[in-house]
């Protein structure tokens, strides 16, 4: 009874087909038959303790009843184990396809991978490959790297050398130059002096050559007549005859510029250097008897300074001062009556000069430069008591100033045609007489014995204004467009304002009358008025 359990075989077989997949079906009906053989045990184990224990079975009857339970319980699972086994069956074939398919599927996968590896292995070694040119190429990199620097190093090496080579280059051009610009300089002070020299003589040669328009074109701006001081007194003693015995002139002597003053000294011609204050040069006995008159003039046809010089000798003479010795070039005697009041100059042309003059109570006679009287001046009615007498040029042309007797008067010499120039006070002698241009306009200026200046329309000779000083006037000079110097009887230095008609200065540092009045402008070393009396010479600046 103990021995015989057939269905653990069941159990055991139950187990494995819970392993194997089932329907759903399928499944239900193993449940049925683990449920039926529960059962069949249980029941079996009832049986079993209810014969040993309390004997209501006998054991025949248990095994015929537990037989019958349990072959149906077999044949149930028979059937389903046949079931299966046909399903098993198929579920093998079905797994063996899967086996076959993952197989097939598992092989294209390896050949796949294989195909991959191949490309990995293609492209791992593509990639040595390039990993090896790439080496190479930063190898060369790395080479060509060092080479840059290299240069670039060599390059900052020769910028180096080149910046210093530049500077010192700059250094040595700033030497050259400094040197250069020294020399420069060196030359600069040589030359310039020379430059300055050489303008200085251009400048006196071109005023020389216009020396006799010098009232009409030439204009004193620096001088301030105003506020004028005395620089320099030369000589004492003088005996100064007559109102022109000095002469101020430029001239280029020993080839520098000059600037004289030609005075008398007794029987002798002083020559004095107004910027050295000096005395350069003496002509001595230039005359027999006292100097009455010196007047200087640029021969602008040799290109000669001239003196002209008249005496109580009753001669005439020209000096060429342009040379050392100085020259007498014509000598005129007995030409007139020897007293001091006797004027001369003399009038160029294009080919030649000529001197004008005579005794103040006589017709002023012609001379040629050989010294033959040629004619005299005409059409003057100051024939007689001429007491003055100068020349002056208009646009190049001749023209002879002359004044006394009541009137003044300007001789056209080329078109001899005389201009008379009378005042409102017809009875006063003119002792004085002067051109000047302001603008455009040319004006004849006269002083007069009663202390009048006049001013008359050089073309139309009407008065157009007039002046009192309130004493005889024995000289004038126009200093610019602005002022007139007057000189008078009272040593007085009158300073006149044209435009106002006013005087506006006197000065006082004359003892006698004062005779004369010049004006020099200096190239670059200011300008002067020198003034006279019968002893004293006075240089203002």
């Amino acid at each position: 009874m103990g021995e015989y359990e057939p269905e653990t075989e069941i159990e055991e077989n139950i187990e494995i087909l819970y392993d194997i997949p089932l329907l759903d079906e399928e499944y239900e009906l193993l449940m049925k038959i683990n449920n039926s053989l529960l059962e069949f045990k249980l029941q079996k184990t009832n049986i079993i303790d209810g014969y040993f224990y309390k004997k209501r079975y006998n054991l025949e009857d248990i095994n015929k009843l537990l037989h019958t339970t349990f072959e149906r319980i077999k044949d149930a699972f028979n059937f389903f184990d046949n079931l299966l086994k046909g399903k098993k069956i198929n579920l093998i074939k079905s797994n063996e396809d899967i086996i076959n398919l993952n197989f097939q599927n598992t092989t294209q996968n390896i050949e796949t991978n294989v195909e991959i590896e191949k490309v990995k292995l293609t492209n791992y070694e593509m990639n040595f490959i390039f990993l090896k040119e790439i080496n190479s190429l930063k190898n060369k990199l790395n080479l060509s790297e060092e080479k840059i620097k290299e240069k670039d190093n060599k390059i900052n090496d020769l910028k180096e050398k080149m910046e210093q080579l530049k500077q010192e280059q700059e250094t040595k051009i700033n030497e050259i130059e400094n040197k250069y610009e020294k020399k420069i300089s060196d030359i600069e002070n040589l030359i310039n002096p020379i430059i300055e020299k050489e303008n200085e003589r251009n400048e006196i040669i071109k005023f020389n050559k216009l020396n006799d328009n010098v009232n009409l074109i030439n204009d004193f701006t620096e001088i301030d007549v105003e506020n004028m001081r005395i620089e320099k007194n030369i000589a004492n003693n003088l005996n100064i005859k007559w109102m022109k015995s000095v002469a101020v002139y430029k001239i280029i002597r020993n080839n520098e510029a000059n600037y004289e003053l030609a005075y008398p000294e007794n029987l002798n011609i002083k020559i004095y250097n107004i910027l050295s204050n000096k005395k350069i040069y003496t002509i001595k006995k230039a005359h027999k008897k006292d100097i009455n008159m010196i007047k200087h003039y640029y021969d602008s046809l040799t290109n000669n300074n001239i003196l002209l010089t008249s005496s109580c000798d009753k001669s005439v003479k020209i000096w060429n001062i342009s040379f050392n010795p100085i020259i007498n070039i014509m000598h005129i005697t007995d030409c007139f009556d020897g007293s001091f009041l006797s004027p001369f100059c003399i009038v160029f042309n294009a080919e030649d000069y000529y001197i004008l003059g005579g005794s103040v109570f006589e017709k002023k006679n012609i001379w040629d430069k050989d010294g033959r009287l040629i004619g005299n001046i005409k059409n003057s009615e100051l024939y007689r008591n001429c007491a003055f007498i100068e020349t002056t040029y208009i646009n190049d042309a001749p023209y002879i100033l002359l004044s006394g007797a009541f009137h003044s008067e300007c001789y056209d010499y080329n078109n001899n045609i005389m201009k008379i120039y009378k005042s409102k006070n017809k009875y006063n002698i003119h002792n004085i007489v002067n051109l000047f241009k302001n603008d455009n306009e040319i004006y004849l200026i006269s002083g007069d014995q009663g202390g009048n200046i006049i001013i008359f329309d050089f073309e139309s000779t009407n008065e157009i204004s007039s002046i009192s000083v309130g004493s005889s006037i024995c000289s004038i000079n126009l200093i610019n467009k602005k002022y007139i110097l007057v000189g008078n009887d009272k040593k007085e230095l009158n300073v006149i304002d044209f435009d106002n008609k006013s005087i506006v200065k006197n000065y006082r540092e004359h003892n006698k009358d004062i005779l004369g009045i010049e004006k020099i402008k200096t190239y670059n070393k200011g300008e002067y008025i020198i003034t006279y009396d019968f002893n004293k010479i006075k240089i203002w600046k």
